[in-house]
């Protein structure tokens, strides 16, 4: 289940970086552009190729957003003192890996959401002006930046929180630990 989830959320991330690649070549090319569109939309051949190639552009867009994202993790994760190498063997050792699998899944997909929001909308300014109105294009920047900034809060808050449980999770497995050393009664044999 979990690996499925992983699957959905590249294709997500995929998908969001395939729109603003499509509105740019849109921009580019014209309206030329608009057949292959529809004939992408009604084939189904051609479906299937465009969830493999957003599974694609969702893995590549996920390490970029990493590398980009990362001074923002380790600064936050340093804010803690950890004693186990990662985090996620802190919550395998609680039996509660379910909820850190499904914490970084959102975290993956808010900073590439962050990112991906910037190049939506840039060419979705672009085209809203071009096709429709000047109202429509500054619903398009506003809706662009509202997106940009509550990803990025809601990522940095996330992280925080994510590290803050995992950092409380840690402490007292390491009290329970130094407990059970110290109430072990040993039988002679």
């Amino acid at each position: 289940m979990e690996t499925t989830a992983l699957y959905v959320e590249y294709i997500v991330i995929g998908m969001e970086t395939l729109s603003w690649i499509v509105m740019s070549i849109f921009i580019i090319v014209g309206d030329s552009f608009k057949e292959v569109i529809k004939y992408c939309v009604s084939n189904i051949l051609s479906s299937i190729v465009v969830i493999i190639v957003c599974y694609v552009l969702g893995l590549v867009t996920d390490r970029i957003a990493d590398k980009l994202f990362e001074k923002r993790r380790k600064n936050i994760k340093d804010n803690f003192e950890f004693q186990a190498q990662t985090s996620i063997a802190i919550w395998e050792d609680y039996s509660n890996s379910s909820y850190a699998n499904f914490t970084l899944s959102r975290i993956r997909i808010l900073r590439s959401t962050t990112i991906n929001s910037i190049f939506i909308g840039i060419p979705g300014t672009f085209l809203s002006y071009k096709y429709f109105n000047i109202g429509l294009s500054i619903l398009t920047i506003v809706i662009s930046i509202l997106v940009f900034f509550g990803a990025n809060s809601a990522h940095k808050n996330l992280l925080d929180n994510y590290y803050r449980k995992t950092h409380a999770l840690e402490a007292e497995i390491t009290n329970k630990s130094k407990k059970t050393k110290h109430n072990t009664i040993i039988f002679p044999q």
